[in-house]
């Protein structure tokens, strides 16, 4: 694990094993709504449980009667697949290359362990634009990975957050000229 601390290195691997076990469950529930009725049901004899029980099955029946329309058209779904890798796979460069860039040496295991530590943090509820949440989210990731140099690390994290925004903020301009749509378009908006 190079300047990972082991026990770190474990609870990350232990968090993705088991995120991904019960990622695969519920995605089989969702093939399969069925036997999520077979296997939960004793949780509606339970007046607590009962609204939970009816909150999940609806969400697996929604989830289910949206993924028979999405497997109608298996390239798309394939193409998004695809699509989302490669764009985490330019992410993950971008931010090799950021770390390389101010001469701070890191390992790219660490940065994919750091990228994991991110995405669990950003399913918190998170300020608009995730202005300064992100960079205490960056922060707490490397430097929970052993690093101990938090200028850099915080620097890195502030950088490939601008230019996230700047991106953004490039794409969403280029998006509203083809749109023919005027800022006072976008904050007007009509029921149709």
């Amino acid at each position: 694990t190079g300047t990972v601390q082991s026990w770190i290195f474990y609870l990350m691997r232990d968090i993705i094993i088991v995120g991904s076990l019960l990622t695969s469950f519920f995605i089989f529930l969702v093939l399969r709504p069925k036997l999520f009725s077979r296997i939960f049901s004793p949780f509606k004899k339970n007046r607590r449980l009962a609204k939970l029980y009816e909150k999940l099955e609806f969400l697996i029946l929604e989830l289910s009667d949206g993924f028979k329309e999405m497997i109608k058209k298996p390239g798309n779904l394939i193409g998004s697949f695809l699509i989302t890798i490669f764009m985490w796979m330019i992410n993950f460069v971008a931010v090799y290359l950021l770390f390389i860039s101010i001469g701070f040496q890191i390992e790219p295991v660490t940065v994919l362990f750091g990228f994991v530590g991110i995405a669990l943090g950003m399913s918190l509820p998170q300020s608009p634009g995730y202005i300064g949440t992100f960079e205490a989210i960056w922060l707490g990731a490397f430097s929970t990975l052993g690093y101990e140099n938090n200028n850099e690390i915080l620097a890195v994290g502030i950088l490939y957050h601008l230019l996230v925004i700047v991106h953004n903020f490039a794409l969403g301009v280029i998006g509203m000229i083809l749109l023919k749509l005027s800022i006072k378009d976008l904050f007007s908006y009509k029921k149709s």
